[in-house]
Order: structure tokens, then sequence, then C-alpha cells
């Protein structure tokens, strides 16, 4: 069987990663399919992966990079050399210990290496908390591991999101919640005897705290902290964390214990988008008052796109983009005979001036379409937010049939017609009420 892993020339600059040298490796690609993988016919090369994530980190050499397809894997994960774990996103790509025996954490990551070393892009969920504090966190970091942590949901365990016990992660474009320690010291970010760099996350309704320092003084910037069930950020014994360009706000015990707001923190409700999704709606406070020098700032946000779009950077994992779309709401979902429909399109437009036609219809139960709306050509300018209501809906005669029906909105290219945004909703007609 050929063995035909990738070859990749990393250059490692020691100004950038803290070493003092330039050093060049050759880092191999292995990759790991949970679905179509085999740890034992497999060689880790994409066309034949291994299945577990266990498996191609044990094959892995030092700088080499793990690639995880989507999929859910279904296992324990530790990292005690210097591997980039990269998943899917973490929409695609989960790691869940819920249905493992005791009590493991998801990931445990130990010892201290030149970058790239890390977990980016996976959902970490289902650690069950023990009698152990190294028990039941979605990341556990020990033994002086400074691993770069991007990118990821960690939900839904028993401790804590991420616990750093003499540990030296840079923690980075996370969503951190509903994570259910209950000791007083627990929380989304666990800094024990530890200073973690802390920038640009959304940390919202873990169990206890946001961030708890004891013996440890992480900088912690450009972050949303709303919503825990104890403290926002909680400071005990021998620690000073250096707090600054965060949102906190709505902590059930309070947003600080023993420690204050930065001077430029501020405290108000995020405007998520909500139902679990922690993007920022378009009147966010959080956008565009964060700190473009803060540590560690990602070039990206949580879904790959720019950091820093209108001058100043966001604070959360979320970067708010306004993107070319339309998104329509209906007057109503049940309509009867002599009643009318009406449709709002709400349309946005990205960074530049774009020329598109806009369209609203409704599709009867037997397919016919009617036309409401039909915009052939207009040019949308830069950084449009704007409702268009429709002039004239339409009104239900008692003669249509009865049943499912669509209203619908586009926008499309004028000249190719091809589709840039559309937006569906249903809603059901009956001649009488």
């Amino acid at each position: 069987m050929s063995k035909k892993i990738i070859l990749t020339t990393l250059v490692v600059l020691g100004a950038v990663f803290g070493m003092g040298t330039l050093s060049v490796v050759n880092a191999a690609t292995i990759y790991v399919d949970a679905v179509n993988g085999d740890d034992v016919m497999g060689d880790g090369t994409e066309e034949n992966p291994y299945k577990t994530i266990g498996k191609g980190i044990s094959v892995a050499g030092s700088g080499d990079t793990v690639q995880c397809a989507p999929g859910t894997y279904t296992e324990t994960v530790s990292i005690k050399k210097q591997v980039m774990l990269i998943g899917a996103g973490s929409d695609k790509s989960i790691i869940d210990a819920s249905s493992l025996p005791g009590n493991p954490t998801v990931i445990w990551i130990s010892n201290a290496y030149p970058q790239p070393y890390g977990v980016s892009g996976f959902k970490i969920t289902g650690g069950k908390a023990g009698s152990w504090f190294y028990e039941g966190n979605g990341i556990y970091c020990d033994a002086s591991a400074n691993p770069s942590i991007t990118n990821n949901l960690i939900s839904g365990n028993g401790r804590c999101g991420i616990y750093c016990f003499y540990g030296y992660p840079t923690i980075t474009n996370n969503v951190i919640t509903e994570n259910h320690g209950g000791g007083y010291r627990e929380g989304g970010i666990v800094c024990s005897h530890s200073s973690p760099i802390i920038t640009n996350n959304t940390i919202s309704e873990n169990s206890r705290n946001g961030i708890y320092c004891y013996y440890g003084s992480p900088p912690v910037t450009n972050n949303i902290i709303s919503e825990n069930r104890n403290y926002g950020i909680m400071r005990e014994v021998e620690s000073n964390p250096s707090i600054d360009y965060n949102n906190v706000w709505g902590n059930a015990g309070g947003d600080y214990w023993h420690c204050s707001p930065g001077a430029h923190d501020i405290s108000a409700e995020p405007q998520f988008i909500g139902g679990g999704d922690y993007h920022l709606q378009a009147t966010s406070p959080c956008i565009d008052v964060g700190s473009n020098t803060a540590p560690a700032l990602p070039d990206t946000d949580m879904d790959g796109e720019p950091r820093i779009i209108n001058g100043v950077v966001d604070m959360g994992a979320d970067e708010y983009s306004k993107v070319l779309a339309i998104s329509i709401e209906l007057n109503d979902t049940e309509f009867h005979t002599g009643e009318t429909l009406t449709i709002d399109a709400h349309v946005t437009n990205g960074s530049e001036a774009t020329t598109v036609e806009v369209k609203c219809w409704v599709r009867f139960p037997n397919s016919k379409l009617k036309s409401l709306l039909n915009i052939p050509k207009v040019t949308l300018r830069p950084g449009l937010d704007v409702i268009v209501p429709l002039i004239k809906g339409y009104t239900f005669k008692g003669s249509e049939p009865e049943g499912g029906y669509e209203a619908g909105g586009r926008l499309a290219c004028p000249i190719t017609l091809d589709y840039f945004s559309t937006d569906i909703k249903l809603f059901t007609f009956t001649s009488t009420p």
C-alpha cells in the first residue's frame, strides 16, 4: 500500500511565535474521516483516510496537521506532541464524548511546542464531570501547554469549556456556552496557575462563571461575556487579569468579582441572532468597539470572514458583516377569503455597490406564480440595509385553491439572472375561517 501523505513546507518565524531562530520543517497533512475512514486499512491520505482522530495523531510527526472531515468523532483526544488538529467547522466536525464511560475530558493537551500546534474548527462536547478538576472539561491544558484554540464551539460539557492548569494557550474566536460545572471555581474558561491569551471569544450562558482566575493573570480583550449563571469575570488569589474592550453583561451573580471593568469595557445586551446563534445583529453594541491592538488578534472571525471590516474590530467571536441578501416577512401565516397578504423585503448589501434584480412572488399549491414585485435593475449602495414594503399585496378572492402556499423574495444578476440570494416563507389559505 503506497504512502501518499501530502508534504507542506512551513516557515515558522521566531518573531511571531517567540522562538529565537528561523526553522523550516517538512510537515505532513494526515486525513481522518469518521464516516468513510478506516484505522486498519487506511493510510492517512485524502483518498484513504483514517477513521479516528486518535489514530491520526498517533502517526503524526512533529509539525504535522491532522485534517478531519465532517462527521461525529465519538472519542477523547490526547495531544502531547506538536500537532495541529483541524476540523471542517464547528457545525460539521464534532468530537463527542457523551456516550463514553467514566468521566472523560474531551481534549487533553500537554507540553509546550512551537506553532502550528492546537485545535481549530470543531464542536467539542460531552465531557462528564467526576471528582477531579481535570475531568469533564471540553479542553484541558496542562504541563505548560501553549496551543492555539480557535474557531471552536465548546458546549455541553459537565465541568468547564476550557480548563487551564499551568497551561498557556491562545484562545480566540471560540463560542463557549452551556458548560455545566457546578463548583464556584468553574466556568467557560478557568485560568488556574495559568495566564492564557483570551481574545475575541463569546462566553455565554455557562452554569458558573464566564472566566475564573486563580493564580492567573490573563489578558482578556474583545470578548463578549454574558448571561453566565455566576460571575462574568471572577478573580481570586494572586490574580491580576488585564481586562479591557469587553462586553460583560447580564451575568447572574454580577459582571465582575474582585476585579474592575477595563476603561473601554461596556455592559449592554449583545444582541445575538438568538436560538443558539451567536452571530451579531446589525444593531449590536459590540460592533466596531473592540481593540485593533488586542494580543493575538486573529485575521478572521469564527466564520473565516475578515476580522476588521469597518476600521475597528468587533467584540466577540463574530465580526458582523453585511452581505448581499434578501429576507422577507409576511403579515400572517394563515389567510382567508378577503384577507390580504403583504410582504416586507429586507435587503442588505456588502461593501461594494451592486446591481441586482429584485423580485417577490406567491406560488400557489398548483404551482401557479403570481408576481408581487419586479424591479428589473437597481443599484444597491455599499452597506445598504433597508426594508422595502410592497405597495400592493395579494388579496384572496376565495376562488384560489386551498392549501399550502409559498411566498418568495430573490436578488438576481439582471444580466445572467444568477441568484444572489433567495428567501422562502410558507403560509396557508382556506376560504373560510
